[in-house]
């Protein structure tokens, strides 16, 4: 049996894979040896969503190809995928206790206040829904933060503000 959304789960699951590459392209590039608590903060949780997003696209194509019935692996698929995002909100607000963002409001708005209603809206799909369309949608929500946290991180990898030594600037050949 195919899966409806085989197609577009495994483009995600690319999609996902894609991100935590280009991240460990930044972390190899890296020219400083000591990382930043933010730094971690930031790679850890690019990482987390990224993979996520790669881990849980595949889930439903496996169980579909296990027998299960399409009504069964999407209420499993929302269920697991609920528990997953509740464990990365926690992990984050304990990230947040140790290391303070620097744009607190902006974290408030793109990801705590829109990931409990992400939860809600998985846990009311879980009990009565057997359509693909929320799940779809969390895993498109968990992209979009990977690719926030990734073009901040980008951003702030290639800033000469924020890298000693001028790492990340082009230099003309007359200021050697």
């Amino acid at each position: 049996m195919i899966l409806p959304a085989e197609g577009f789960l495994l483009c995600l699951s690319q999609i996902g894979l894609g991100f935590a590459g280009f991240t460990a392209i930044i972390m190899t590039l890296r020219q400083e040896n000591a990382w930043r608590a933010g730094e971690v903060a930031a790679i850890s949780f690019i990482l987390e969503h990224s993979l996520g997003t790669t881990l849980f696209s595949i889930i439903p194509v496996i169980l579909i190809y296990f027998g299960m019935s399409e009504p069964a692996v999407w209420k499993a698929a929302c269920s697991v995928m609920g528990v997953f995002l509740g464990s990365l909100l926690l992990g984050q607000m304990r990230r947040i206790r140790r290391v303070p963002p620097a744009r607190p409001t902006a974290l408030f708005a793109f990801y705590l206040l829109p990931t409990p209603i992400v939860i809600a809206m998985l846990g009311l799909s879980g009990i009565w829904a057997v359509r693909p369309g929320v799940y779809c949608s969390s895993l498109i929500y968990l992209l979009i933060q990977a690719s926030i946290q990734f073009w901040i991180a980008f951003v702030a990898y290639t800033s000469d503000k924020e890298q000693p030594s001028g790492v990340g600037r082009v230099s003309r050949p007359d200021e050697d």
